[in-house]
């Protein structure tokens, strides 16, 4: 069934916009998200597509509410010759990835590997990690392999590394962040640095040659801990990244419980151990 502010969405105009989604729509956009179905996205998605650049706070709805056959439909209406159509917000890529259209594979890893800019590699890699990248696989390895130790790369590029199913990657990832040029802003290398708890190199503003001069969120003191405002752990940094609206985030949190769990376990196997007679 479709709630009534998804009802009041569909009907509101966006003519008299003088910039950008306003707040009303944005808490709208909230409560849909929370409360709606898969009734609310396919009511949503004609709304969207008819006006795709000034609707695109729908895109949120649709990645949590739609499905397979609701991810073709969007395919379909917002690609034209391997591309997205102009106009066609960047979020629409990781929606495609999230609602698991294997159809978009290739058209998410061509924007992963050569972004138009910040948003699209962002959306891009993000959506990849929704998908079993069967296709792109080897793809990603060469693409990986040819940038491995270099300052400057595609910013997401080292994400994709698990799709690679190549473990070793993670330690290659952890040496190739150690050999940034001390003088040189590289975010892959940063990412990487917050996955594996290395400290990156300090920032000169140049972002990987992606959008030079783009704002970036500054990093945490070295000194300084997570605050009420502020989760500075490795699920504080995806929720950051991600989004409270995205499953990855429901799995991270589930890992975590438990190696937390395993972590105890083996505590307690240790101090058993260590007493005398092994009581």
């Amino acid at each position: 069934m479709v709630i009534r502010t998804t009802r009041v969405l569909s009907s509101a105009s966006v003519g008299n916009r003088t910039s950008g989604i306003t707040s009303w729509e944005s808490a709208a956009v909230d409560v849909v998200v929370r409360h709606g179905s898969l009734a609310d996205a396919e009511a949503l998605l004609p709304v969207f597509l008819a006006a795709p650049e000034e609707r695109a706070e729908l895109v949120r709805v649709l990645a949590r509410h739609g499905d397979t056959a609701l991810a073709e439909r969007l395919l379909a209406e917002c690609v034209d010759a391997g591309r997205l159509r102009p106009g066609v917000p960047a979020e629409v890529l990781r929606a495609l990835g999230i609602l698991e259209s294997e159809n978009a594979e290739e058209l998410l890893w061509t924007y992963a590997a050569n972004p138009d800019d910040h948003d699209t590699g962002l959306h891009a890699a993000l959506g990849l990690l929704h998908l079993p990248c069967t296709g792109v696989r080897e793809e990603i390895a060469r693409a990986l392999e040819k940038h491995e130790g270099r300052a400057f790369f595609p910013e997401f590029l080292p994400a994709l590394a698990t799709k690679t199913q190549d473990p070793s990657w993670l330690q290659r990832l952890v040496a190739w962040a150690s050999r940034a040029p001390r003088r040189t802003a590289t975010a892959g290398s940063s990412s990487a640095s917050r996955c594996t708890g290395r400290s990156p190199a300090p920032s000169s503003g140049v972002c990987c040659g992606i959008r030079a001069g783009r704002p970036k969120a500054a990093e945490p003191a070295p000194t300084s801990g997570p605050t009420p405002h502020r989760d500075d752990s490795l699920t504080g940094w995806a929720a950051d990244l991600l989004g409270h609206d995205d499953p990855l985030l429901a799995k991270l949190y589930q890992l975590e419980a438990e190696l937390n769990l395993r972590m105890h376990h083996e505590l307690e196997r240790e101090k058993t151990a260590a007493r005398p007679g092994g009581r």
